[in-house]
């Protein structure tokens, strides 16, 4: 039979169990973590979106938006497994939206863009919810997460400031993870 521990050989125990389960929690990664390290990031940019009807200050809106024009899209790594040759394009941002540049808002969207491989053109279609925060120093801020993707967003007014006027054209910034 072994004799009873005392308080501080059992204290010194639990710090060396303790320390031992962090090291070993430091040392093994998840899961998550590997596959976020190892997914392609790509860096885009829609230089005009427009809102209709466009969003206000206070007044809850809902309404739809959609690119005018295409803008350019890079990605640092393979896009459904193919190697980029060179910078993309969007082709294709719409959806709807609600909300207002005080409170922020939600809405849905579709985003399209095409990436050139030396395999050919790859296209990518990533549908799914978004969020946006309040209007600040002139920015909104936000977050998405689609079918193939997921990401944050900044965007710039370009057309009404939501103090005078509604704004009605935007131009967005886009940082995303591929799925």
């Amino acid at each position: 039979m072994r004799a009873p521990r005392s308080r501080e050989g059992i204290r010194a125990a639990g710090v060396a169990v303790a320390i031992t389960g962090l090291s070993v929690a430091l040392l093994v990664p998840k899961a998550s973590d590997a596959d976020a390290a190892s997914a392609t990031k790509c860096t885009g940019k829609v230089p005009s979106v427009m809102l209709d009807p466009g969003l206000e200050a206070t007044k809850h809106i809902s309404g739809t938006f959609h690119n005018n024009g295409t803008g350019p899209v890079e990605c640092a790594g393979p896009v459904l497994g193919k190697t980029p040759t060179g910078p993309g394009v969007f082709t294709h941002d719409a959806g709807k939206f609600e909300g207002s540049c005080a409170k922020g808002g939600k809405g849905v969207f579709t985003l399209t863009f095409r990436i050139p491989t030396k395999n050919g053109t790859v296209e990518l279609v990533n549908t799914g919810p978004f969020t946006f925060g309040a209007l600040q120093g002139g920015v909104v801020g936000g977050e998405y997460s689609g079918n193939a993707e997921r990401g944050s967003f900044s965007v710039l007014p370009k057309k009404g400031d939501c103090v005078t006027s509604p704004i009605t054209e935007l131009a967005v910034d886009f940082k995303m993870t591929l799925k």
